[in-house]
């Protein structure tokens, strides 16, 4: 059965994960300014639009623990919201306080199983509906080149496997996992090591401090063919996410939408609200079909065309009717206009773009070329090789980055 759920990412490290009438939020943080966007705000009305909320805190770290979520229990809301936090958080914040190795069961339908960091605080595998969701929070391989010596260093990637070994071999759907540019050129070694030890399904960098163009590398050189980086780059962004019994499909979602339930009239976009009603529940499974048995409409309808998809599935119309259409290239090797299928270039017949009629000179290298003496052993050949000025033999092994990264656009693949 198809899986769905919704990710907003608010700041740095918040997100808040949405599935049916269940909200689940992690280390909201408005910022040092409280300046944080209205479209990226959690708001009375969205907690009132939900049945349960459950608020991890993962760090004592000021951009991780934010106290004003202490302020949503104040509301005269009949949704109930419960704060599962670190155990090293300081002594005024209240919640159900957790340490590494405890697996905690907080409703019929969701539980988290807690891991250790390599820094302050825990990070968390929560399991909702059958969804697998691991959070971070502050574990990395955190090391400082500039600041640190050789051996602190080895003892920062020792903590960090010792750290992610317990989560190798787990089947995760959605991470979220710091990618810190801070670090300097070994930026992504943490990421890039949880990537291709633990293969999570969907990979979301966090704690990227607004560098995005660090995070658009960082995705072209990370995705393979387990794991799509999937960055979301702006406060307020929304994705929806549709986990397949052979893959998965991702839909952008125009928070602007979004906002007619719960934004202000005054600030209500001039765009009519669409008529779908928001995503409810069928007998406590947000994933059952309806009384009448006819499939469901994806409950994100709204949210446009897929941007993403993983997976043996049928074709998007969209790849169907790319895989239609050849070039003039797939045979010359040389580039060329698209072409439908049948159509084919008559003889004579020659592209628009041309200037001159005026006929063109054959190639000087289509005349016959001399054929060539065989190479005889020889002292001199022998020198030549040897010769650093001069190319090395001919059978010299390729370097391996040369056999699958030919240029800059290639993304890498394991």
């Amino acid at each position: 059965m198809d899986k769905l759920f919704r990710i907003t990412y608010h700041r740095h490290c918040g997100f808040s994960i949405r599935v049916g009438a269940t909200l689940l939020v992690f280390d909201y943080w408005r910022g040092e300014e409280d300046d944080l966007p209205q479209k990226a705000r959690i708001t009375p009305d969205i907690l009132a639009s939900c049945d349960r909320v459950y608020v991890f805190i993962t760090s004592p770290r000021p951009d991780h623990y934010d106290p004003a979520v202490y302020d949503w229990q104040n509301l005269n809301a009949p949704t109930k919201i419960t704060y599962i936090i670190s155990s090293d958080l300081p002594e005024e914040a209240d919640g159900l306080r957790v340490l590494p190795g405890v697996d905690v069961p907080l409703d019929s339908n969701v539980s988290v199983k807690v891991y250790s960091s390599t820094d302050l605080g825990v990070s968390l595998l929560v399991t909702i509906y059958g969804i697998r969701i691991f959070y971070a929070g502050n574990l990395n391989l955190w090391h400082w080149a500039a600041e640190s010596s050789f051996q602190e260093i080895e003892q920062a990637e020792r903590d960090f496997r010792t750290a992610v070994q317990p989560l190798i071999g787990q089947e995760i759907d959605l991470a979220m996992f710091p990618v810190d540019p801070r670090q300097g050129f070994r930026y992504s070694a943490g990421a890039d090591y949880f990537i291709l030890s633990v293969y999570p399904k969907i990979f979301v960098p966090m704690q990227f401090w607004d560098r995005e163009d660090i995070i658009r590398e960082f995705k072209r050189a990370a995705t393979n063919e387990d794991t799509l980086v999937y960055p979301m780059l702006s406060e307020g962004f929304c994705a929806d996410v549709t986990l397949l019994d052979d893959g998965f499909q991702i839909y952008e979602y125009d928070w602007r939408k979004a906002m007619h339930e719960h934004a202000p009239a005054d600030e209500v976009p001039s765009e009519p609200a669409g008529e779908e009603e928001p995503y409810t529940l069928v007998d406590d499974n947000p994933f059952a079909q309806g009384a009448n048995e006819e499939e469901e409409e994806n409950p994100f309808s709204n949210s446009g065309a897929p941007v993403a998809f993983f997976g043996s599935g049928e074709e998007t119309p969209e790849a169907s009717a790319e895989s239609d259409k050849w070039t003039e290239s797939d045979e010359t090797g040389e580039p060329g206009e698209s072409m439908e299928p049948g159509e084919s270039m008559e003889p004579g017949e020659s592209d628009e773009s041309d200037e001159s009629n005026e006929p063109v000179d054959p190639s000087p290298f289509e005349a016959e070329a001399p054929e060539e003496a065989p190479l005889e052993d020889s002292e001199e050949s022998e020198e030549a090789v040897d010769d650093p000025g001069v190319s090395g033999p001919l059978d010299e092994e390729i370097p391996e980055w040369e056999e699958y990264r030919e240029d800059e656009d290639q993304t890498y693949q394991r």
